[in-house]
């Protein structure tokens, strides 16, 4: 099977050489720890308690922090689909560790969000005031005036069209006397301002209720409010670009914040591999799975480090959910590792459909497309993408997946006689021989 062939680990040493342990684990990278189940160790060795609250609190916070500025970055590797690792010099990225204060800028960016968030509110709302005051701009007459009036009242609002000669109508019959305006007619609605006394309040209002009259409120000239507004709005503007601005430059500190990131997850999983160790008074015991390739490895880096006993077993059948799944196929086959991990990877004992699947995958989807110059821009783009852009080991696969099809393509398509949907007939006497070629011209 192109599964790696695994090994538990079981690592006993003196107490005061774990956290050493646990940190050349780490850089060696080969070892996935695992709880040790009681049964599998003696019962002296017991569980201790370690906190990584506060741990995964710091975490979650700049994980935030690099998510919120990412939209702020301007540059954008990978086509913006692959993880793409930033290389950084050993020295620096401690120094980042030591001395750059993420917490500032997380502090910064949290006040920023809440202004940004405050200010597109007011955008929003002086957008939807604006626009109902576009329906208003006409009125002329003093409304701040008729406010503070003794005696006067007025009442702006909006009427069914079909309603308006029975409004006036049914003014008319109270033979009191008003004032209506009808401003302007869209939209199946007619627009008005109503002047009345306010001693006939009580009779007007009813009629308004009855006619399905929808009120609108305006203490000021519309004029002089859309003034206002587009005053306020332009300065809500300008303040926003300026935050935009300021997290822009922000964003550049994110490789320091990525870098801090990856120091703390790197002690948080020292700190669960601990939790996952038993103790004694005087000694400690780790579990986990390795590569059993990788096992003569790990007994040499651990050369530096006495008195520890290193005892490895195949694996049981019961343990099939817990083993660690490590792919391995040959170069041809390794790209379309991608799609098997899309759909999901196989358990330890069973069969990696890697290789039967790659052959067939790249095989069809060079038969959907059946034309040779298709092929050729698909490997061209393919080969490009490989060489100048920077992107993961999943983006890798992906376009090595359509270098390897665009080749199949190819050869499909001089086989049925599709060259950029050319007959064959009809090139040059110097590719006449892609004729001869030609086994099925569909």
């Amino acid at each position: 099977m192109a599964l790696s062939e695994m090994r538990k680990v079981y690592i006993i040493g003196d107490e005061n050489l774990r956290e050493p342990l646990v940190k050349k684990l780490a850089e060696l990278a080969l070892f996935q720890p695992e709880e040790l189940e009681q049964e599998e160790i003696n019962s002296h060795f017991k569980k201790r308690e370690f906190s990584t609250e506060e741990l995964e609190d710091n975490l979650s916070k700049l994980n935030w922090t690099i998510e919120y500025l990412a939209q702020f970055d301007g540059k954008r590797t990978g086509l913006g689909l692959f993880a793409v690792k930033t290389p950084v010099k050993k020295d620096i990225f401690f120094n980042w560790t030591k001395h750059f204060d993420w917490q500032e800028v997380y502090g910064r960016c949290e006040e920023m969000k809440d202004e940004l968030e405050n200010l597109k509110k007011q955008k929003d709302a002086l957008q939807g005031r604006e626009r109902l005051l576009q329906s208003w701009k006409e009125v002329t007459f003093p409304l701040q005036k008729l406010q503070k009036d003794k005696y006067l009242s007025y009442q702006l609002g909006t009427i069914p069209r079909e309603n308006k000669i029975a409004l006036q109508e049914e003014l008319e019959k109270q033979k009191e006397t008003y004032y209506l305006d009808i401003i302007r007619e869209e939209e199946g609605l007619a627009y008005f301002l109503l002047i009345f006394f306010k001693e006939y309040y009580l009779k007007i209002d009813p009629i308004l209720q009855k006619l399905k009259v929808a009120k609108v409120q305006l203490e000021a000239s519309p004029k002089e409010e859309l003034k206002d507004i587009e005053n306020k709005a332009k300065q809500t503007m300008e303040r926003l670009n300026e935050i935009e601005k300021e997290l822009g430059k922000i964003s550049q500190e994110r490789t320091k914040l990525m870098s801090v990131y990856d120091y703390l997850y790197h002690l948080l999983k020292e700190r669960k591999v601990s939790i996952k160790s038993r103790f004694t008074p005087y000694t400690f015991s780790i579990g986990g799975w390795i590569k059993k390739t990788d096992v003569d490895r790990l007994k040499e880096g651990l050369k530096s480090l006495p008195a520890l006993e290193i005892v490895t077993r195949v694996p049981h059948r019961k343990e099939k959910h817990k083993i660690p799944i490590a792919l391995s196929n040959r170069s041809f086959f390794k790209p379309f590792e991608l799609v098997v991990e899309l759909y999901g990877i196989p358990h330890y004992f069973e069969i990696d459909p890697t290789p039967f699947l790659a052959p067939f995958f790249a095989l069809f989807l060079a038969i959907c497309l059946t034309d040779a110059g298709y092929g050729i821009i698909l490997s061209l783009l393919a080969y490009i993408a490989l060489k100048k852009l920077k992107i993961g080991e999943g983006g890798k696969k992906l376009f090595l997946i359509l270098f390897i099809t665009g080749l199949i393509t190819i050869a499909i398509g001089i086989m049925t006689g599709g060259i950029f949907g050319i007959e064959l007939s009809q090139l040059p006497p110097s590719l006449a021989f892609l004729e001869k070629l030609t086994l099925l011209n569909p």
